[in-house]
């Protein structure tokens, strides 16, 4: 069994579907959920509740004035509890799962990673040039609620009650043109994606990178294996070969991840990987310095980078995530033992940017596009 929590109130599949039915064509219907679910995040008991840590381990109970009514008939709210979280996402409301839902099915509850996306590519003014977005593992839709509501949008996973969410929270902020897919990156990207006249193409992906000793160590939708790179190996594999259709070729990335390496000597395995796999590639490496490296019950901690030892003792700790933290924590030490034994002495923090072939000049050296 998974070394997670029981389930408390789970909100079906079905009902989430049934939700976006319900809304989608009747806007007072729309609009006083949407009302609602803002005051409920505005309230300070659901603040309190949201920054609490292990709070989020049973659901909210909202106001009963708020959480009756079209809450209820949705399904949103039962016998006085929220079943889903929200997150509010810049403007928008974003429902998804709570840590209480069965790591089975859940769908990433977290937001932090996304707006960490969001502050690389504002940065980089990713989100003012793009006009297609592409997101690898869209989960309930976070990293596209981040961009312009005219910029078109696709959100791919391989979890259908993920994309149930995505399409119940376009319902709700009222947003056209976002399509859900059902799609493995491990097949590659889906070729339903069609960037014909598009001329910026930006793909997001924050797909599970968490380090695990174990498979059943994290829920799925946090486990990268025992470096983090299992499925960034895929995302790697998909984006290349994309990268290699007509429109492709116009394409950027941006994935966000953990790598192991060694602080001291600058290597980073996520680094090298994608310089084997994309070697004729513009790549950008960068250190999220000013981001906390591991969640531990909610919140972000610990320097970025840090030694792997101090990372995963703190990931072991966290108990949103393991019920049983010595166990964990013990799990952990021997994964410690064995990333120090292949030289990763330490644990990053990052995002990779991948841009378009490299230019060769006639002088031999070569032109980075911008």
């Amino acid at each position: 069994m998974p070394d997670t929590h029981p389930p408390a109130q789970c909100i079906s599949t079905d009902q989430i579907f049934f939700a976006s039915s319900a809304l989608i064509e009747a806007r007072e219907r729309r609009e006083d959920a949407r009302d609602r679910l803002l005051r409920i995040v505005d309230s300070g008991k659901y603040q309190a509740w949201y920054n609490g840590g292990t709070m989020e381990l049973r659901p909210f109970a909202p106001a009963s004035d708020v959480g009756s009514g079209v809450l209820e008939e949705l399904g949103l709210v039962k016998d006085g509890q929220l079943r889903v979280k929200i997150n509010l996402v810049g403007e928008s409301l974003m429902l998804t799962d709570g840590v209480w839902v069965d790591s089975d099915i859940r769908v990433f509850p977290f937001s932090d990673e996304s707006a960490a996306i969001s502050k690389y590519c504002c940065r980089r003014n990713l989100l003012e040039r793009a006009d297609l977005v592409i997101d690898l593992a869209t989960g309930s839709g976070h990293n596209l609620a981040w961009f312009r509501r005219d910029v078109r949008g696709v959100g791919m996973d391989i979890n259908p009650r993920a994309l149930s969410y995505f399409h119940l929270n376009n319902v709700i902020n009222g947003l056209s043109n976002r399509t859900g897919v059902l799609n493995d990156i491990r097949r590659g990207i889906s070729n339903i994606v069609d960037g014909a006249d598009t001329p910026n193409i930006l793909i997001l992906g924050n797909l599970p990178f968490g380090l695990a000793p174990t498979q059943r160590t994290l829920p799925f939708t946090s486990n990268g294996g025992e470096t983090g790179v299992d499925l960034q190996g895929a995302a790697l594999a998909a984006i290349a070969a994309f990268m290699r259709t007509k429109f492709g070729a116009r394409a950027r990335a941006v994935l966000l991840g953990y790598s192991v390496g060694n602080s001291t000597d600058g290597q980073w395995q996520v680094l090298d990987l994608a310089r084997a796999m994309l070697p004729e590639h513009e790549l950008g490496f960068s250190i999220l310095d000013d981001e906390g490296l591991t969640r531990v019950d909610g919140r972000r901690v610990l320097a970025n980078p840090s030694p792997v030892r101090m990372a995963l003792q703190a990931a072991g700790a966290c108990r949103l995530y393991h019920q049983d933290t010595d166990r964990a924590q013990a799990l952990y030490a021997s994964l410690s033992d064995r990333l120090v034994s292949r030289g990763f002495s330490d644990l990053a923090y990052v995002v990779l940017e991948i841009g378009p072939v490299q230019r060769v000049l006639e002088s031999g050296r070569q032109s980075v596009d911008s």
